[in-house]
């Protein structure tokens, strides 16, 4: 990994540290990247729910699970969670939720992820993670060694037209680093063509089954009326599903 991904990752570590704090104090909804966002509560985690496979008895890692606001869910339709994060605060804080529903672990996805074997899970889902990941292969490589032959990956990213358009980026083919806005902090986000979404997937060994452009609900408008009506004409969100070839 060289110096410019490091300072990368230690960005993105170190603000939602900042975030996981904050998060019980202070956020507003429209300014939480958590699970009780307006955005992930009426957009992103509906969409994402609706490309998961059946999920009884299945091994699930959350690859990026922040605070573990949706382990709850996951237990309840019978899967066994594990949890892995870059942030210690939000892994600190999933733990003294639910220590004692899933496992967790503070890592890096960018990294090799310890786990005593391959073939480790059934199920890896990603919700809003990927788009602050500049090298996205490596990644899916080692999420397909953990992956039982067959097994399924389903992740949730921030559309690349929504983040080209708001940082006015005028190169279509070029990915591009941004500083993304929230409160007290800037994390690097990264603008990728829509080649670079799809082909480290199939790099990495996998077969794409669902690529989804999908509307958030209709509740969604209650809170954010002019997101809303730009998001049915312009998506702010993919949502894709793949299997790992056996």
């Amino acid at each position: 990994m060289d110096e410019s991904e490091t300072t990368s990752v230690d960005q993105v570590a170190a603000g939602y540290d900042v975030l996981a704090e904050k998060a019980d104090e202070d956020l507003r909804r429209e300014a939480s990247p958590w699970g009780d966002s307006h955005f992930q509560r009426h957009y992103s985690w509906p969409a994402l729910q609706q490309a998961l496979p059946e999920l009884d008895d299945r091994r699930v890692l959350l690859a990026g699970c922040g605070r573990g606001d949706h382990v709850e869910w996951f237990r309840e339709q019978g899967a066994t969670v594990t949890g892995v994060d870059v942030s210690e605060a939000a892994i600190r804080r999933a733990q003294e939720r639910f220590d004692d529903e899933a496992t967790f672990y503070h890592a890096d996805l960018t990294d090799h992820l310890e786990f005593d074997d391959d073939d480790s899970f059934d199920l890896l889902v990603s919700n809003l993670v990927f788009s602050h990941i500049e090298a996205w292969r490596p990644v899916f490589e080692e999420f397909h060694r953990l992956l039982a032959p067959g097994g399924i990956l389903v992740i949730a990213t921030i559309h690349p037209r929504y983040i080209r358009s708001g940082a006015g980026i005028e190169s279509y083919d070029e990915t591009t680093k941004l500083m993304n806005e929230w409160p007290g902090v800037e994390i690097p986000t990264y603008y990728r063509p829509m080649n670079a979404v799809v082909t480290p997937f199939i790099e990495a060994g996998f077969r794409l089954e669902a690529f989804d452009e999908p509307k958030p609900q209709e509740s969604y408008e209650e809170h954010s009326p002019e997101r809303y009506e730009d998001a049915l004409r312009r998506p702010e969100l993919l949502v894709i599903r793949a299997r790992a070839d056996q």
